[in-house]
């Protein structure tokens, strides 16, 4: 269930979320910006608690304003409504918590206020770090799913829970697979798989990771982040009780199609951290299969998304516990290469100021490694040499090619970590519901 505009297939969308108090995580997130905003653009909620982490030298409030009511991607609400700065201060109300944090960190007062008055839950907060160490990934993306359900469960009111995972949490799953909108059974019980894992030390886990991540299911998960989106979509289907939830399922979350307007992205995760490197001239081939099917989504459709599905929970139009693949594989599918073809294209033609060479996008197969990296060794040794020479070098050139080297084997490593979605097609269906 996918629409561009939240008045879509009659639901009553505004008539819905008049009113209401929402419970919201990863505001300050990319995609966590763009809910609120729509939130606040389209809908006229009663308020929204919005759970920012405490840091050291600095207030909720400055953390809000800077990090998110900042962002140029709230300007034309700014402009639509003159008092938009004042609703925000009276409707959106920053509450201090964190995931990794028993009971979410929150005081006992403000959480008894959630209790009282919460309606509805949007989960949006996530790791999506592809190398964070599987303890860490737990914390945030299993356990902190665990916290939130079982605040859902103390309030007072009937709450609905939307709870933003990923496609590639079925990622483990061979190449071309069709991947449907429910949540597959694991070989083993994901709770025994769990203290197995805490059993463990951190050194001992990360020697152990790709052996533990072959366990749950028929095949590898490709990282950490893939294997806990997956654990909390188990434990929220065992431990769902009263409550109805919407799982939303993402896949690789790109800058805005429409709304507020068009090409607004803030971050070089999910898909950015394959586009920016290539449009910084500082990888400019790595390992991917030209005719894979890429699966980018903006962010806008997944935000307008799961607003609707949130809705159709409310009125039993989906079932008590309702799986959505928010995703363009199936119904509008673009080529890997074609997909990067487009960005440089257009990058040829506005280059980024801050570019470092031209851009340019070259996929190999994982037989051709070896070629590849003599050859950025070559490129290296050959600049570093041109440094070293009288007169045309200098030790800021020095300085300069090893800071280039140091970034540019950077990017390498972020674009390895996502070769699982460039070198297999996933079909993600996203029809079940419609």
């Amino acid at each position: 269930m996918t629409a561009t505009s939240p008045n879509n297939f009659g639901l009553g969308i505004r008539e819905y979320w008049k009113d209401k108090t929402i419970f919201m995580t990863g505001s300050t997130g990319f995609f966590g910006k763009v809910v609120l905003e729509m939130l606040l653009r389209k809908t006229d909620f009663k308020r929204c608690y919005i759970m920012i982490r405490h840091k050291q030298g600095t207030t909720l409030e400055q953390r809000m304003n800077n990090e998110i009511f900042k962002a140029p991607l709230f300007e034309p609400l700014y402009s639509m409504r003159p008092d938009a700065r004042q609703l925000i201060k009276e409707k959106v109300i920053p509450i201090s918590g964190d995931l990794v944090r028993e009971g979410l960190g929150i005081r006992p007062d403000v959480r008894q206020l959630l209790i009282d008055e919460v309606e509805v839950i949007l989960s949006v907060a996530a790791s999506i770090d592809f190398f964070e160490p599987i303890h860490d990934a737990l914390q945030i993306n299993f356990f902190g799913a665990c916290r939130i359900l079982d605040l859902a469960h103390e309030c007072k009111h009937p709450v609905i829970m939307s709870h933003v995972s990923t496609c590639y949490g079925n990622s483990y799953m061979p190449d071309k697979s069709h991947i449907g909108e429910e949540i597959y059974p694991w070989n083993v019980d994901y709770e025994k798989f769990l203290a197995k894992v805490q059993a463990m030390n951190p050194q001992e886990a990360a020697e152990k990771l790709p052996e533990l991540l072959a366990i749950p299911s028929n095949g590898a998960y490709k990282n950490t982040y893939c294997l806990t989106k997956n654990m909390a979509e188990q434990h929220l289907k065992r431990y769902q009780g009263d409550v109805k939830i919407v799982i939303n399922r993402p896949t690789m979350i790109i800058m805005s199609l429409y709304e507020p307007f068009p090409g607004w992205v803030d971050t070089v995760s999910a898909a950015g951290c394959v586009a920016f490197p290539v449009a910084l001239g500082l990888a400019n081939y790595f390992q991917g299969d030209n005719d894979v099917t890429l699966d980018p989504i903006p962010a806008d459709i997944c935000a307008n998304s799961l607003l609707m599905q949130t809705v159709a929970s409310d009125k039993d139009l989906i079932p008590k516990l309702a799986v959505f693949a928010c995703s363009s594989s199936v119904a509008n599918p673009v080529k890997l290469l074609d997909f990067f073809q487009y960005g440089v294209d257009y990058l040829m033609k506005q280059t980024l100021d801050i570019a470092v060479a031209e851009p340019g996008i070259n996929f190999y197969k994982p037989s051709d490694y070896k070629k590849k990296t003599v050859r950025t060794e070559f490129e290296f040794k050959y600049y570093k040499w041109m440094a070293s020479l009288p007169i045309i070098g200098s030790p800021a050139m020095s300085k300069n090619v090893r800071s280039l080297e140091k970034k540019a084997t950077a990017s390498q490593d972020i674009l390895n970590s996502v070769v699982f979605s460039t070198m297999n097609s996933y079909y993600f269906d996203a029809t079940k519901h419609l």
